[in-house]
């Protein structure tokens, strides 16, 4: 089994408890789920992405890039090259995967 993606939000969310990594990933429902303020927070994300990609229009988005090694090694590889920008970076930490989103 690969190992699982920690998103930023996961990785925000769960910094103080664990266990709600455990409950995030299991799809367990929360109460934030119906709250609208945080909804619009979510979407306001997405539209700073937005703008920094058009700030950046010679980044590389590796967003495609499924697997998590795969992803971990082009972002290596990227980083090597002086001033690379990146979207949607990956990172390997022990069992755990993370994809690092821009904005």
């Amino acid at each position: 089994m690969p190992p699982p993606f920690v998103t930023k939000s996961d990785f925000t969310a769960c910094f103080g408890c664990r266990t709600k990594l455990y409950y995030r990933k299991g799809g367990y429902p929360s109460a934030a789920d119906d709250d609208e303020y945080l909804r619009f927070l979510a979407d306001g994300g997405f539209m700073v992405e937005f703008v920094t990609k058009a700030q950046y229009p010679d980044g590389v988005d590796l967003a495609a890039l499924r697997g998590p090694g795969a992803a971990f090694a082009h972002t290596r590889e990227l980083l090597a090259a002086a001033g690379a920008v990146l979207f949607e970076a990956a990172a390997i930490y022990g069992p755990c995967s993370r994809r690092l989103r821009s904005g």
